[in-house]
């Protein structure tokens, strides 16, 4: 019974491993479909692209958005982890400046996430609320703290998320805006939290080190 039960655990194991070995593929592959095609892939041309039936993506992931979601988010969360480094992300104002700034640069450290935004920021819905929501969310832990006006809050939030995403869109959408140019328009929509001209030209004069990143 006893042998019995053990080999029950153990093939549990070996298909749960299975599984995750799957979903993890079809995560990599789907990040394929972003920087081919972006977003608005639709059911047939992701299954067609990853080589699966569309039934082994609703097995996984129940849904094609929700694999492309998924898909995105890792890369996206690679990405911060490698931005961030050692520092705790947004704990301050200028640490969200220095990520902005490095965002607008992800072409030279991260080619292929340089490709996967040039399709997927193309999506204003995407830029506004999925990109933006994490800085709004720093800002107004910002604002508790007093480091920045708390007056008017959520109108200047509105503001600020449109701008970054005017700005984004601008450099890895529609790539009419240089990242020198980004950091000029991130400049002026720091006016929005009262800060002087002083800081703003420290902020953005500051060396990033940027270097490219192993895994690509």
């Amino acid at each position: 019974m006893q042998g019995q039960y053990q080999n029950q655990q153990a093939s549990s194991t070996r298909q749960a491993a299975y599984s995750t070995r799957n979903r993890a593929r079809l995560i990599l592959d789907a990040q394929e479909v972003l920087a081919a095609i972006g977003l608005d892939a639709t059911m047939e041309q992701v299954a067609a692209h990853i080589g699966v039936s569309p039934t082994t993506i609703y097995k996984y992931f129940g849904s094609k958005e929700a694999l492309l979601s998924a898909a995105f988010l890792q890369i996206w969360e690679e990405w911060l982890t490698w931005s961030h480094e050692a520092e705790t992300p947004c704990e301050s104002l200028e640490s969200l400046v220095v990520t902005s700034r490095k965002f607008v640069r992800v072409k030279q450290t991260h080619p292929f996430f340089g490709k996967v935004l040039r399709k997927v920021l193309g999506n204003p819905e995407f830029l506004v609320y999925e990109l933006g929501g994490p800085s709004k969310v720093a800002l107004r832990s910002l604002a508790k703290r007093g480091e920045i006006p708390a007056d008017d809050l959520d109108i200047k939030l509105l503001l600020w998320s449109q701008a970054e995403a005017g700005i984004f869109s601008g450099v890895h959408a529609t790539e009419v805006l240089t990242p020198t140019e980004a950091d000029y328009a991130l400049g002026l929509s720091l006016k929005l939290f009262n800060i002087s001209d002083d800081q703003i030209e420290k902020w953005l004069n500051k060396d990033l080190k940027l270097t490219v990143a192993t895994s690509e």
